[in-house]
């Protein structure tokens, strides 16, 4: 289920929902099944008049996920710039398989089908904060979105992240050994010519 074109006043006004409710204080501090259960019930029985949410709390399961496992998902990103091999995202993503999670007796659900097109968002933030970021990391901080996918290969039909980067570097004559960023900036440019973002 895609939200679908939504603005960060939107977003925010979800978040004061949940505040106003007190269902935000519970979705941070419990992982407890039953407590997010209650949340969702009382929802979808009591608020008739704001159904304007109703694409956000569609999204209520995996928002659970990631908090019932938020430590682990945080390892996963954390140890993300450590990658000096080509890795697909979803090798990378899954604590089954990525190398760099190997004997840290992490198991949770994929990240990846988790965060969707989301984990290249948090990839992108975590790189920000470190000053010589792995290429390959690099490679997986650029949303598939359409709008980018569009303003890159002027149709949607690239799905990875790492393809989006390449044919960047590609338009761009970029030495394919440097590592490119758009001066720590990664998709935010393409998003603000393509989608007019303040």
């Amino acid at each position: 289920m895609r939200i679908g074109r939504k603005t960060i006043n939107q977003d925010r006004g979800f978040l004061e929902f949940l505040q106003s409710k007190g269902w935000l204080a519970t979705m941070i501090n419990s992982e407890e099944p039953d407590d997010w259960m209650e949340i969702f019930i009382d929802y979808m029985e009591n608020s008739s008049s704001e159904q304007e949410f109703l694409p956000w709390m569609q999204q209520f399961f995996i928002l659970f996920i990631v908090r019932r496992h938020i430590n682990e998902y945080i390892i996963i990103f954390r140890d993300i710039n450590k990658i000096q091999n080509p890795i697909s995202m979803d090798v990378l993503l899954n604590s089954r398989s990525n190398p760099l999670l190997q004997g840290h007796g992490i198991d949770v659900p994929m990240v990846n089908r988790t965060f969707k097109i989301g984990a290249s968002m948090v990839i992108r933030e975590v790189l920000r904060k470190i000053e010589q970021p792995s290429k390959y990391a690099v490679e997986h901080a650029f949303m598939p979105k359409q709008s980018i996918k569009m303003a890159v290969f002027g149709n949607d039909n690239a799905d990875t992240s790492d393809q989006i980067y390449r044919e960047i570097v590609k338009k761009l004559n970029i030495d394919k050994n440097k590592v490119f960023t758009f001066g720590g900036y990664y998709d935010i440019p393409i998003l603000v010519y393509k989608e007019g973002i303040n």
